[in-house]
């Protein structure tokens, strides 16, 4: 099936054939002609996709046709047409001859356009020979259908429109629109344009389309007219001249058979309001919905630290969203709502305001479930479909869960341990039997090197958790495997040792990173640069100059003699100074040092 051509697409187009017919008219200004006057070019030509492709006939002659003072207003010329285009003739420079129609070309027509022999450029030249060339506007196409080509659950009541490129003629449409049942058996129907009216049951169809399938938005951009998306903003004649013509509404006699294949062929000679040139020939395919039944529940594979398949079977994973399966869409939050568990489990408050209109055939719902429990379910007969079919029958089923899947989490990031405090940082893990721990010492001189070997780790969130990071010049002193004994099902903070990379000092800077994979058996690198201080600084900073304000971070009092260097991306101290009495320093600004305009979103 075709596709609608936009507006600005043309317009880009249309420059560009005049670019290129005027490349054509200098190529050959200054060559003389000894065989006479020529037409090198003329456009369009053959068969065009869209009506704005003829909003100009053009036709391009070897040399000059009329004086350079001659080529303003419209003029007259031997142009001739068939059939007849009302419009006006004016040069586009000395050879290039123009007629623009006073309205839009009428569809499915061809054109014949000869400019007769006999005529004569202003060097004297005659054209010795007719010069003839056809055109023809666009014949019938079928450029967009609901249910779309190859849809599949396709409610039965829903009627089938057929969205074309030109208003049509519906007087003779249905000898060429066949609608068989799995491809052979043929099917009544009642054929008629679409409603003018948008608040009627048509465009209620297409909306509930729009709502289910894609966005409204895309399906008015890419395939319907515009004035199905802004009908608003039209007057409803406006809207009945410009789509109701171009879509027809095919209803069958009686609702569509359910789980059965359906063809709609267009056969070629299917004409439009316009011209006389047949349609092209097209069809689609659909499939009505099923009988609406449960068929259970999709497992999500989950494994181990080692890689091993920890979860199957009938095994579901209890903090991971259950997949319910049915032949037809269902609403997750009418299912939510409707099911009943044993033991109880708490239905988030969500489920009752979620939005009902919207349904899937694997609708997946996020409980708190507990783990290695067997759960019993029932599914009341009354639940129904996104088409209002009830399943008819109670279904019971159970089901096991699992462990939790492992999982391991710490605050990300650059962080501030007091070095007054114990020296521990906390990872929270469940189900984890073992995991890697690096830590390296990063010294006040590695610490500019370090943000630029690792800018983009440091940069981009994302890759505090999937890049390994082992930055040039830095030696992770630790690089030990901890298992910690801890029970199962469980989470449990664990404190990591930060003076192992400190080394029996009482303050310095640590890049803590754990290497892990988690239940889907992906690659993490959770990772932190971590300062063990007592201080604290807050820091105010312009072109002109930087105030620098140094505390106690145990009491909140300002400290004195605290030392505060500014260096630049070369590691260059270009400035130093203590705090005062009242913990400040004053430094020149950033301009004044001769420093880049700093980044708000880097460290």
């Amino acid at each position: 099936m075709g596709r609608h051509n936009s507006n600005s697409s043309e317009v880009i187009m249309r420059k560009f054939l005049l670019f290129l017919l005027t490349g054509i008219v200098l190529l050959h200004a200054e060559e003389a002609d000894e065989e006479g006057l020529r037409i090198l070019n003329a456009v369009p030509r053959g068969s065009i996709e869209s009506l704005s492709q003829a909003n100009m006939i053009l036709v391009v002659f070897s040399e000059p046709m009329v004086p350079l003072s001659a080529i303003t207003g419209e003029v007259s010329f031997p142009l001739e047409i068939e059939p007849p285009i009302e419009g006006k003739l004016r040069w586009l420079g000395t050879m290039m001859l123009a007629f623009e129609p006073a309205d839009s070309l009428p569809y499915a027509t061809e054109f014949r356009v000869r400019v007769p022999a006999g005529v004569r450029s202003v060097r004297g030249h005659e054209l010795r020979e007719d010069y003839v060339w056809t055109f023809s506007t666009p014949a019938p196409k079928l450029i967009f259908s609901i249910p779309c080509d190859q849809e599949s659950l396709v409610d039965i009541k829903r009627p089938i429109f057929l969205f074309f490129n030109q208003p049509m003629d519906s007087t003779r449409a249905d000898r060429y629109i066949k609608l068989l049942e799995s491809g052979r058996r043929p099917v009544k129907y009642t054929l008629r344009y679409l409603s003018p009216d948008p608040r009627g049951e048509d465009w209620e169809w297409i909306r509930d389309f729009s709502r289910g399938y894609m966005y409204w938005w895309d399906l008015s951009r890419r395939h319907l007219p515009r004035f199905i998306n802004d009908y608003r903003k039209f007057t409803r004649e406006e809207i009945q001249e410009n789509l109701r013509k171009r879509v027809f509404v095919l209803y069958p006699e009686k609702p569509l058979e359910k789980s059965t294949s359906y063809e709609v062929k267009i056969e070629k000679g299917i004409r439009g309001v316009e011209g006389n040139l047949p349609g092209v020939s097209t069809f689609f395919y659909f499939r009505t919905y099923n009988r609406f039944e449960f068929r259970g529940i999709e497992q999500v594979e989950t494994r181990d630290q080692s890689g091993k398949l920890i979860s199957e079977g009938e095994r579901q994973s209890p903090d991971r969203p259950i997949r319910f399966v049915f032949s037809n869409p269902v609403n997750s939050a009418l299912l939510a709502l409707s099911l009943t568990f044993d033991p109880p489990v708490e239905i988030p408050d969500y489920y009752r305001t979620a939005d009902r209109n919207r349904g899937s055939t694997r609708p997946s719902l996020d409980l708190k479930l507990l783990p290695d429990t067997l759960y019993r379910v029932t599914i009341p007969e009354t639940l129904v479909d996104v088409y209002g079919n009830r399943l008819g029958k109670r279904v019971i089923f159970s089901f096991r869960t699992g462990d939790f899947n492992p999982d391991l989490l710490f605050k990300i990031g650059h962080g501030i341990v007091e070095s007054y405090e114990p020296h521990r940082y906390p990872v929270e893990l469940i189900n984890f039997d073992s995991f890697r721990l690096q830590m390296a010492r990063i010294y006040p001189d590695e610490v500019i090197p370090l943000f630029l070997s690792a800018e983009e780790a440091f940069d981009w969130i994302g890759s505090f958790f999937r890049n390994d990071f082992s930055p040039p010049g830095v030696t992770f002193l630790v690089d030990t495997v901890i298992s910690p004994s801890l029970p199962r099902n469980r989470r449990y903070r664990y404190p990591l040792n930060l003076d192992l990379a400190l080394q029996g000092d009482s303050a310095g800077i640590v890049l803590l990173q754990l290497p892990y994979r988690d239940g889907q058996w992906n690659e993490r690198y959770r990772k932190a640069l971590l300062q063990v201080t007592g201080l604290g600084a807050s820091l105010k900073y312009s072109p002109a100059d930087m105030v620098v304000y140094v505390n106690d971070l145990r009491t909140g009092r300002p400290l004195s003699g605290a030392l505060v260097e500014v260096r630049d991306k070369s590691n260059r101290t270009l400035w130093s100074g203590e705090s005062d009495g009242e913990g400040l320093v004053r430094a020149p600004g950033w301009a004044k040092l001769g420093i880049n305009r700093p980044n708000s979103w880097r460290p």
